[in-house]
Order: C-alpha cells, then sequence, then structure tokens
C-alpha cells in the first residue's frame, strides 16, 4: 500500500490535525477521489475510447472546482470537497459498468488497508468485537498521527521520499492490525479486496487545472498566454513574490531550466502574487525583474486572482502540468531546501512528460 501525499488530494486539504473536531473527508471519500485520478487504476479498468471522453468529460469539471478550495478554511473545504465526492460518485454511475465500478470499490478497500476494516458494515461483517476494535483503533490512531507529522515536515521533500517514508508507516500499522484478526478474519478480508492490484504502482495522478485569469496589462516578458494556447507544451507554473526569501532562492533553478530547455516545448511562467505592499508596485517588481535577470512570461496576479483559482497558499510553490493541461507534479517551497533535490525531480518530470505522446 502506498502513502500518496498529492497537495491536491482531499487529505492534504481539508484532514484537521489529529484530535481536531473541525470537519474532514472521510477515509473512503479521501481515497475513491484520489485514485480515480491516478493512471494505473484508470488503466485497470480498461475503459473503452468513449467511456475514456465521458469520464474525463465528468471528472475534469469537478477538479477545477476543487483547486480554489485547496487555500480556503477547513470547515468550509471540507463542505465543498465533501459534496464534490457526492457529485463525482454520481457521475461515474454513468461512466463505469457494474463490474468497473466494483472493481474500483475492491481497489479502494485494497488502498484503504487497515482503514477498510474501521468501516462499521466491514466490522460487522468480519465480526470484530470490541476488544479487537480497541486495539485496531489504537493502531490506526498511532499510523495516522506518524503521517500527519510526515506531511508537517514535508516541505523540501520529494514525493517518491514521502511515499517511502509513508509506505514503512502504513506497513507497521497494518502489521499491527493483522495481529489482531483472526486468521478466518483475516481471510474473509481478503476476498474483499483486489489482491492481484499492485499498489506499489500508485501514485501518479493527474488533476485538470484552471485557466490562467489576466488582462493584457498584467503581462511582462511576454505577450498574453493562455494555457489553452499552449496545450501540447509542458508549462511549468510558479507562485513567487520578489521580496520572497525563499522565492530567490529558487531563481537560480528558473534560470537554469529555462536556458536547459529552450528551443523545446516547454514553457516557464511566473505568477508573481504580492505579499507586501511594495510588492504591489509595478515599478518595483519590473526593477527586481531586471536585477535578478527572470526573463520568463510573467504574470501580476496584484489581486490574487490566479493564487485563489489555483488554492495556492505558500510562497514559493511550483506546478508542472503536462501537454494536455493537467498537473503532473507539485513542489511547495524551495526546490533545494536543506538539500533537498527538487530542480532534480522537476527536470526529470519535464523530460518525462516532454517524452508522453499526446492523447487524440
Amino acid at each position: 500500500m502506498v502513502a500518496t501525499f498529492c497537495v491536491i488530494c482531499l487529505a492534504a486539504i481539508a484532514a484537521p490535525a489529529v484530535g481536531n473536531s473541525a470537519p474532514s473527508v472521510s477515509p473512503l471519500d479521501e481515497t475513491y477521489w484520489t485514485l480515480l485520478h491516478d493512471d494505473t487504476v484508470v488503466a485497470d479498468l480498461a475503459l473503452s475510447a468513449p467511456k475514456q471522453a465521458a469520464f474525463r468529460a465528468a471528472l475534469d469539471p469537478l477538479d477545477l472546482r476543487l483547486f480554489p478550495l485547496r487555500n480556503r478554511p477547513a470547515a468550509e473545504a471540507a463542505a465543498g470537497l465533501n459534496q464534490i465526492v457526492a457529485d463525482t460518485r454520481q457521475a461515474m454511475q454513468q461512466v463505469l459498468t457494474t463490474q468497473q465500478a466494483a472493481r474500483l470499490d475492491k481497489i479502494v478497500a485494497r488502498q484503504l488497508g487497515v482503514r477498510w476494516v474501521q468501516l462499521a458494515p466491514v466490522r460487522r461483517e468480519l465480526a470484530v468485537t470490541s476488544e479487537q476494535q480497541a486495539s485496531i483503533d489504537e493502531a490506526v490512531e498511532r499510523g495516522q498521527q506518524a503521517l500527519a507529522k510526515l506531511r508537517a515536515e514535508s516541505t523540501g521533500k520529494s514525493p517518491e521520499e514521502l511515499n517511502q517514508a509513508g509506505l514503512a508507516i502504513l506497513n507497521r500499522q497494518r502489521d499491527e492490525v493483522l495481529a489482531i484478526l483472526s486468521t478466518a478474519q483475516k481471510r474473509q478480508w481478503g476476498s474483499q479486496i483486489a489482491g492481484d492490484f499492485d499498489v506499489a504502482k500508485i501514485g501518479q495522478t493527474r488533476f485538470k487545472v484552471p485557466e490562467l485569469i489576466s488582462a493584457p496589462d498584467q503581462w511582462r516578458n511576454s505577450p498574453p498566454l493562455s494555457l489553452a494556447e499552449l496545450r501540447g507544451k509542458v508549462v511549468v507554473v510558479h507562485f513567487f513574490a520578489c521580496g520572497c526569501i525563499n522565492c530567490i532562492h529558487n531563481y537560480p533553478v528558473y534560470r537554469q531550466l529555462q536556458d536547459e530547455f529552450a528551443g523545446r516545448e516547454v514553457v516557464m511562467i511566473g505568477i508573481h502574487t504580492p505579499e507586501t505592499k511594495t510588492e504591489r508596485e509595478v515599478a518595483h517588481l519590473e526593477k527586481k525583474l531586471k536585477q535578478d535577470e527572470l526573463t520568463f512570461p510573467l504574470l501580476i496576479d496584484n489581486d490574487r486572482a490566479n493564487w485563489n483559482a489555483w488554492g495556492n497558499s505558500m510562497w514559493p510553490s511550483v506546478y508542472i502540468v503536462d501537454k494536455q493541461g493537467y498537473l503532473r507534479h507539485f513542489w511547495p517551497g524551495e526546490l533545494k531546501w536543506q538539500g533537498a533535490k527538487g530542480d532534480e525531480v522537476a527536470r526529470q518530470w519535464i523530460e518525462r512528460l516532454l517524452a508522453e505522446k499526446p492523447e487524440p
């Protein structure tokens, strides 16, 4: 089982801290939503070409509703997210066959792991005793606390590093729960999950990104751009503020990537969302652009229209968007924070997406 640390996923938006009674999204809904965006899971469902088109037509608008919730208060985000999942389930009834829906449920159960056993209907079916349930809840809580700590300390770490650490936590959690269940209970649990599905391949998600919001006079170093007109190119979108020291530490990487991929189907777009009054002054920003030799297309986001449309919450943040307009990689914070290799990860993702053949 893989711990997918996806900042666009539900758990990373509205999950409250341990012990917090704020509303959140259930683990079942969180896993269902995330796996619908996972390439390995979608491939396993073997959708026909018309079904693939219907699948994307149903899911893309829901993604666009999700992004703005990322930086909203927990209660507001949770309410919006729960409605999105409800609408997703209804939409999938029109897209997936009965067999595909059942297969998806079994994959969700496998990915949920021990949290599946915590669901009331599953507990009743497995005849879990109150003593067993108390021990299972303690084991799950320990694991969730460890995962929450890992998320809190995730800045500067690659998704691959986080997934490896999360996997170790979940494996410990699973072993503890298996030791609590009887042989018959474990056998019955195994019949409810997709045992032949390789969860180690989970973790490659894609989410439809919002269009850029701008007026012609908000662009520097470029005429106005839109993601729609950049279809067929890999787009690196990064939010920054010209007085932010963490953003400034990323500048050398931006310049390197811009030079390295010059002449190839890669476009770097900076979105400047000010944090201070001085940063709102366009003349000051233009001076800093020249001083720091930043020549990539830049969108001035003084009204935070793009910051809020993308639900961004951190300076700097880097989003890598594929040729079809889907987010494939996200890095919050400095790319090389305390020895992190975010620059190398970004470079690898760009090369990978450049090599992908465009979908029909």
